[in-house]
Parts: structure tokens; sequence; C-alpha cells
């Protein structure tokens, strides 16, 4: 995301600045090095909440394959490698890693969550009585899923903050580990209530089997796991720790790991969004 410093709006020669570099649409036919100078600073962040937060205006994504060098003469922009000519995009980034906060692609990441879980209310439908996410990143579609079906919303699962990532854990044993540290039910909420459980992906699999076990622990009468992005069946090589298809849940789903479980979450009610 690129960024103009600015008090109160770009002004005239800044708006003029910007207009010199090259469209987001312009990305695979600009070959040559712009040049733009002008007063403030600029800033680049992986996302604009990052610019709010200093007081930076959004101004447009940074291209694929662009290089930006920003120096005291101004900032200068140029292709570095070829854009491919249909975008890539990685869905963690909109359906967990990003912040609700941000703008993705023209639209809040907040506002797409949400019309995820809107979506998949038509989808997968269910008879319940209370609809809860799993923080963070399930709460948005949770309550999509819950305005669009009329089951009640509710918080059902309470966060430690202090706790990272668990699917990107090493090892299977630190990975459950850091599920229970992480969540904990809030059984007055849930305690003989049929519950329609929205999460944002599953990888492994591993916080679902334990949150399902808390669940039905805590006394939820229904299980019904609802998963608002479609199902992980290749492994990620750019940094995240799923570098075989044996290591994902939705490749192995009617294995025996998964069968050991199919009665506490009961398949039938196990369902993902469709692309």
């Amino acid at each position: 995301m690129l960024g103009k410093l600015v008090d109160e709006g770009l002004d005239q020669a800044d708006a003029a600045s910007v207009s010199q570099l090259p469209s987001q649409d312009g990305a695979a036919t600009v070959d040559a090095t712009t040049h733009v100078t002008g007063a403030g600073g600029w800033v680049v962040a992986s996302e604009t909440c990052a610019l709010d937060i200093v007081g930076a205006e959004y101004v447009r994504d940074v291209r694929p394959g662009e290089i930006l060098r920003i120096s005291a003469e101004g900032l200068v922009s140029e292709q570095g490698v070829p854009a491919a000519e249909e975008p890539a995009n990685c869905i963690f980034e909109q359906v967990y890693f990003a912040r609700p906060d941000s703008i993705m692609n023209g639209k809040s990441v907040y506002a797409c969550r949400y019309d995820m879980g809107r979506q998949l209310a038509h989808e997968e439908p269910v008879e319940a009585d209370l609809v809860i996410g799993v923080p963070d990143s399930g709460l948005p579609p949770a309550e999509g899923y819950s305005h669009e079906s009329g089951i009640p919303f509710g918080e059902g699962l309470i966060k430690n903050r202090y706790v990272g990532r668990t699917f990107i854990e090493p090892t299977q044993e630190l990975r459950a580990m850091g599920v229970r540290m992480k969540l904990n039910p809030l059984r007055d909420n849930i305690e003989g209530k049929r519950l329609v459980v929205i999460d944002d992906s599953i990888v492994r699999g591993t916080t679902m089997v334990q949150l399902v076990k808390m669940l039905r622990n805590a006394g939820a009468k229904e299980i019904h796991i609802r998963i608002n992005s479609p199902e992980v069946i290749w492994p990620c090589f750019y940094g995240i720790d799923t570098t075989c298809s044996r290591s994902l849940s939705a490749p192995i789903r009617r294995s025996t790991r998964f069968a050991s479980i199919s009665a506490p979450i009961r398949w039938p009610s196990f369902r993902s969004r469709a692309c």
C-alpha cells in the first residue's frame, strides 16, 4: 500500500504528483521509470490500517513486480519484473491475516468477511440457537451469518490476547497446547444450546478438533461447523509452515484421524464455502 503523509488530505501539488504514478490497471504495460517529487513524506505499508495510524492518506496499492524508491528527490516507481496478466492474491490475507479495518481491492476486509458469512448462511443453512465466531477473524462472518439466517449472534469463546497463531507452530504438540491456551468457552452462553460455529478456515484441523471437544465439555447440545473460505487442499511455500498436503485436513478429511472426531463434529453439519 502506498500512502502520503498529510495533515488535511492531499493538496494540489501532491495530487498532481500522484497523477504521474502508473495506475493499478496499467501494471502490465508500464515500462518507463516514473519520477514523482513534492513536499511531504511517502509511506509504504502492507495494510491500509498502518497508514491510518501514522496519519497518511491511502494513494493506491503497490503493483505486482513494482519497485518503489524513496529519497530526498522524491519517489521513483518502476516495473522491476513484468506483472502477471491475472493477479494471484493470497486468500489468507482476505480471510485471516489482514486486519478487519484495512482496505483490500477497494473494499474493507471487515465487509468482505461479513458478506462471506451472509453467503455461507444461504449455502449452508441449519437450525440452531446461537451463532458464535472463533476469535478474531471468525467474528465478522459469524455476524453476517447471524444477520442473514436470523439466528442470534453471541460470544461463545474468549480469546487469550497473549497467544499467537497456532496453525503455524512447527509441531502438533505445540499447536494443540496453543489452542487450549488461546481459547476458552463461555459456558453460560453455550450450555444446552445448538451452536453454529463460524471459523475463517481449516488448515490442519488442530484448532477445530480441540474446539469441538471444549464446546462439548462446556455443555453445547449440538455443534454445527461452518467455514467461510474454501477448503485448503495445497501446501504453501511462502512463509506458512504447511509444506505437504499430508499435513492438511481437507485432503484427508475422511481418513482415520478425522473419522475419530466425526461423532462430536457430526460431519453432515461440517461445511465450507464454495469458491
